[in-house]
């Protein structure tokens, strides 16, 4: 059985619902969708490579849309491409595609522009006094605003090496934001213009803003900067929406997962052999979070290379009851109630052990039931077409067994999900609302609080980043912040961070505003690897994505006197940049 989204974009052509994809040099329908496929090898690029371009693709279209990533631990090669959707089950069924994936939808993880801000007070004057210089920081999100002085040389100059707009494909060079910058209007000579507001911006100013402006500096200074304007490659949920057609972008979203991965690997391949960490303050909800999906493994092949990091927000899902998680006994069953509060699009997913067996039921607040849907079955739909299931047995990166349950702009609100125990040998599942169908607030009304980490910061080598207030009194974890573990009880996330913080905002005036969300507390943490990268490379030393969450972990403060190890939400400790880079000097 294929990737469940695609079993459903597949039902979604069949029944004539409308699945769009258009721009302006293409105003055709295009039914295509963006994946991430992992293949035996990489002696496969070629091949399938060979296979897309059946599908009426010339050489020169064919380089713009599939992109080699990289190899994962156990010797398979992450690909991306756009292909046609109706071509995806005969690509899956090729002997060396082992996996192939619908991208999915990221968003950011901040809160809206609380109040002007004071600075940056909580940063130790030592940490200040470092630079990052000979370090590279890459931003992957939306809204690098590259006229603020704060991301400019003392001369006038820019400090952004490229800036690459996924959304039309222009990749601007230094070069050439220095010849905007010398113009009247910078914004249209380089033809990019940021969205007032933008999410990017203060992330970037985070990480390495150099205070020229606000007054305010971030974190490494003078780290020269690599920033992709994340654009979306995905199918369209529904509607009329139009992706990739201008500079700043219709969507809602921040880019996909494909696009995330294009987006690493160009930064890493623009750095070359320069120590290089990248910043990823978006994320989904849905997933396996077991670090086995192919953006999670395709995340891990970058840093297979000493000098090279990733970071990723945790999210701020720890409050808005988007997880649930419970047993199924033998010949019993466990009732899931999701109410929603508008009738837009939304999914849901439930993962489970690949050794049990359930069956959905699905029901409405009366428990009048829609019918059930078996292992290994779908898609099936409910309720005249307005739910539809899909029940996949053994994902082929965990063999985990996973639903996926849509619905489709429905007036129910209060609908039962009851699974039942079919063949119980451990009897455990998970259960995720994806956000990124819609701004909704939808809930389960029994969540559990834990394992609301992103999908995407569930991978084994990236660095996760929770977020506390250290601003107030007491310091403690900002509300929202999500939890770990992993669903396979791994330790996530690492490290906690400042999460409310005054920056820089694209298209306003130079002073600071605060901002606030693990977006913040992830730029804090890349900002301070970019420093350890800068005196490791000081020094002559080489590190490691091992070494260097070892340092961090080693070096936190615990946020309690009596804590003594890893904590679901601050990971093991605070943040402790002073330390951390003194660690590095003592390699």
């Amino acid at each position: 059985m294929i990737d469940p989204r695609i079993q459903y974009y597949l039902w979604l052509g069949l029944k004539k619902y409308p699945i769009k994809h258009k721009s302006k040099k293409d105003p055709k329908i295009q039914k295509k969708i963006s994946i991430i496929a992992k293949l035996s090898d990489e002696t496969n690029i070629k091949e399938l490579k060979a296979e897309i371009s059946k599908g009426n693709c010339s050489k020169s279209s064919l380089e713009k849309i599939f992109n080699p990533i990289g190899q994962t631990e156990d010797g398979h090669y992450i690909v991306t491409a756009i292909i046609p959707l109706d071509r995806a089950q005969a690509l899956r069924k090729l002997p060396y595609v082992k996996s192939l994936k619908a991208s999915r939808t990221l968003k950011p993880f901040s809160n809206p522009v609380i109040n002007e801000g004071l600075g940056n007070n909580f940063l130790p004057s030592s940490v200040q006094a470092q630079s990052g210089r000979g370090v590279i920081i890459g931003i992957i999100d939306t809204g690098c605003d590259f006229v603020h002085s704060n991301f400019r040389k003392e001369d006038g100059s820019t400090r952004i090496l490229a800036l690459w707009n996924q959304r039309n494909g222009q990749i601007y060079r230094e070069a050439d934001i220095n010849r905007a910058l010398e113009s009247n209007d910078q914004y249209k000579a380089l033809g990019y213009k940021p969205k007032e507001g933008s999410h990017g911006t203060p992330v970037m100013d985070i990480a390495c803003g150099n205070g020229l402006g606000t007054k305010t500096r971030g974190i490494a200074p003078e780290a020269s900067i690599i920033f992709v304007e994340s654009s979306q490659s995905d199918i369209p949920r529904s509607g009329e929406a139009v992706i990739g057609d201008n500079n700043t972008g219709g969507s809602s979203f921040y880019g996909d997962s494909t696009n995330l991965l294009n987006a690493i690997e160009f930064i890493f391949k623009e750095a070359a052999t320069i120590p290089c960490v990248v910043n990823i303050s978006l994320g989904s909800t849905g997933g396996p979070h077991d670090g086995s999906s192919l953006v999670e493994q395709g995340l891990d092949s970058f840093t297979q290379i000493p000098n090279r990091a990733v970071v990723v927000a945790a999210g701020n899902g720890y409050e808005n009851s988007k997880h649930a998680s419970g047993f199924v006994p033998t010949g019993g069953y466990i009732d899931l109630i999701w109410k929603k509060s508008s009738s837009s699009e939304e999914e849901i997913e439930i993962w489970y052990s690949g050794k049990d067996e359930f069956k959905l039921e699905i029901l409405d607040d009366r428990d009048n039931s829609y019918g059930d849907i078996s292992l290994d079955t779908g898609p099936k739909s409910f309720s005249s077409q307005t739910i539809v299931a899909i029940h996949r047995k053994h994902d082929p990166n965990n063999f985990d067994n996973n639903i996926n349950i849509y619905l489709r702009k429905t007036s129910l609100r209060n609908i039962k999900f009851r699974l039942h125990g079919i063949a119980i040998t451990n009897g455990k599942f998970h259960a995720w609302i994806e956000e990124n169908f819609s701004r909704s607030s939808s809930e389960f009304l029994n969540p559990d609080n834990n394992y609301t980490l992103s999908s995407i910061a569930c991978s084994k080598k990236s660095i996760v980043v929770g977020a506390f207030d250290a601003k107030g009194s007491e310091q403690e974890l900002l509300k929202y912040s999500s939890a770990g573990p992993t669903r396979d009880s791994r330790e996530k996330p690492e490290i906690s961070a400042p999460g409310k913080i005054s920056a820089a905002e694209s298209l306003s005036p130079p002073k600071p505003f605060e901002r606030s969300g693990t977006s913040m507390a992830t730029a804090v943490v890349t900002g301070a690897i970019a420093l350890m990268l800068a005196e490791a490379k000081n020094i002559g030393k080489d590190l490691t994505i091992d070494q260097i969450r070892k340092i961090l972990t080693d070096t936190a403060h615990q946020p309690h006197s009596n804590n003594t190890g890893w904590d679901e939400r601050y990971g093991m400790g605070k943040i402790n940049i002073v330390d951390a880079i003194e660690a590095v000097r003592q390699l």
